[in-house]
């Protein structure tokens, strides 16, 4: 897999000095445009393109690339989504281009992208503008965005993760276990993803013929520090939280930061739900309970849909809830497992 984000031409009998000057450019310009670098207009960049693909600086060698753009390699699912990426693309003949946008395309890396040559562009997990959804069908690019924010032109080329069908499964686990004092720790308000998972709590109560109370509702930021405070919010409630449903693990181990620092037992005496299935989440004490996103159909979904781009919407992933010890039935005061 390749990370670099710009390459060396070939050597070829026709320069970049030449093809700048056929296109009444510098050699400075023809570089950007076959780096995919910014500061070029539309109408230069196109006519610098053509020529670059005349002279074969557009054609098969770079036929075989795809840029991927994930949020971040830290990230494991992100990561886990990209080996199998790999594997598929590898399958196919084809070699991965790297790039990370944390949360949100930037139009940089995607002016990278457009200028490359490559086969398709897929997202992971970031937001893309309509603007950008403009430009990618503008410059006829195969394109995919999984697990991703799009306007709803974009629709078709989305492989969605079934947040609703998730958040849904992990409510319903708790309320069968008898809780009702149910906390459910959202992200970013106004995110798609949030959005979802909200849904998904509202139609596990709805199931059981009740309703959620709306104070047990929290949005804001995913890391450690904010799933701690927002636990500790919903453990200060009159009446409290049995249990707490996160949007990510990592809120989830902020969770257990705040319950355990109240002398309180996770699973015994409040329940957590996380939602990705990191590695640690099986090493945390106790293992924690929640969604798993499977990856390779994930990565297969979105390669098929950049290959044929003809193929339309794909059918949503649907996350698959890993019960472990950190969810218990409701006033259960078994063995402190902390």
């Amino acid at each position: 897999m390749q990370t670099a984000q710009q390459f060396d031409p070939p050597q070829r009998g026709v320069t970049l000095t030449a093809i700048g000057s056929r296109a009444g450019v510098s050699k400075a310009t023809v570089s950007k445009v076959l780096n995919g670098r910014p500061g070029v207009g539309e109408d230069t960049r196109r006519r610098v393109q053509a020529l670059l693909d005349a002279y074969g600086y557009g054609g098969a060698e770079r036929a075989g690339w795809l840029d991927v753009v994930v949020p971040s390699l830290h990230d494991p699912w992100s990561t886990g989504v990209l080996a199998e990426l790999d594997q598929h693309a590898t399958g196919e003949g084809l070699s991965i281009v790297l790039g990370t946008a944390p949360g949100v395309l930037t139009d940089e890396t995607l002016t990278r992208a457009l200028g490359r040559g490559s086969r398709g562009l897929l997202v992971v997990s970031s937001r893309i503008t309509a603007a950008q959804h403009s430009r990618l069908v503008a410059h006829r690019l195969p394109f995919a965005i999984l697990d991703g924010d799009v306007p709803a032109v974009a629709a078709d080329r989305t492989v969605d993760i079934d947040y609703t069908a998730g958040i849904r499964q992990a409510t319903r686990h708790l309320l069968d276990l008898g809780h009702r004092r149910i906390g459910l720790v959202l992200g970013p308000y106004g995110l798609q993803a949030s959005e979802r998972c909200l849904d998904g709590y509202h139609r596990a109560f709805a199931d059981h013929g009740a309703e959620p109370d709306t104070g047990l509702i929290r949005w804001g930021e995913v890391d450690e520090r904010a799933g701690e405070v927002f636990a500790e919010a919903l453990l200060d409630l009159a009446d409290p939280a049995t249990a707490v449903i996160t949007v990510s693990d990592v809120l989830a181990i902020g969770a257990y930061r705040a319950i355990t620092a109240r002398g309180l037992r996770v699973g015994a005496d409040v329940s957590v739900v996380g939602l990705d299935d990191r590695p640690e989440a099986r090493l945390m004490s106790p293992p924690l309970t929640t969604l798993s996103i499977p990856a390779g159909p994930a990565a297969a979904a979105a390669l098929q849909m950049l290959l044929d781009p003809s193929a339309g919407a794909s059918p949503p992933i649907t996350p698959e809830l890993v019960v472990r010890q950190s969810s218990a039935a409701v006033g259960d005061r078994g063995p402190s497992r902390v």
